[in-house]
């Protein structure tokens, strides 16, 4: 059984400036997801929560183009239940240029893709029941090419849905243990391209252009 549970609270801050094509804008996103899976005779439970404030600032190079940049917080926890109990707790600060190109426009609907290339560090705590926690650094970088599409409710504002279907995304995450010695790490590649990767994720936002 899966559960994907998504809330966005939308924020918006803004500046001027003369004869520029500026746009700012982000969001406030909550993410619940349950899955349970069957292996071997015997069940296992997979409980995350995430909450993400991702801000952005862009710049439109002309009608079709833009580039920018965002900058994310994402906490997360996650609980896997098999024979006992492990609980993980992490945040994770990531910095994301990002490249779109649009390429329809219907009507106040415009249709975009956007590339972006992120890189990010933070910590994560991992514990067993009772043995005491154990501490990991993080670093992450990955790179995604996503749909999206936009509602225009004037020439200044507009609502953004980023679909992850039909998308491609990369990433490559290391998890290092801290005061260990020898050093131990691992570290996890996830790589993705096509319909149907996660067709629960979408994403909603909003831009205030200048």
């Amino acid at each position: 059984m899966r559960k994907n549970l998504l809330i966005t609270a939308l924020f918006l801050v803004g500046f001027t400036t003369v004869n520029a094509q500026l746009f700012v804008g982000g969001g406030v996103s909550y993410t619940s997801n349950n899955k349970t899976e069957e292996q071997r005779g015997k069940e296992y439970t997979t409980e995350t929560r995430s909450f993400i404030l991702s801000p952005r600032l862009g710049y439109f190079l002309n009608d079709k183009v833009a580039i920018g940049i965002s900058l994310s917080q994402i906490f997360s926890k996650t609980t896997e239940i098999e024979q006992g109990t492990a609980t993980s707790n992490g945040n994770l600060t990531l910095i994301a240029p990002f490249a779109r190109y649009y390429f329809a426009k219907v009507d106040k609907f415009s249709f975009f893709a956007e590339g972006q290339l992120g890189l990010g560090f933070g910590s994560n705590e991992v514990k067993y029941e009772n043995n005491s926690p154990s501490k990991y650094k993080l670093s992450l970088s990955s790179f995604s090419v996503t749909p999206a599409v936009s509602y225009s409710f004037s020439n200044n504002f507009e609502l953004e849905t980023y679909i992850n279907i039909f998308n491609i995304s990369y990433e490559k995450q290391k998890s290092t243990l801290e005061d260990s010695n020898p050093e131990y790490s691992e570290t996890n590649t996830d790589f993705k391209i096509g319909a149907g990767s996660n067709l629960g994720a979408i994403t909603i936002s909003a831009i205030y252009k200048f």
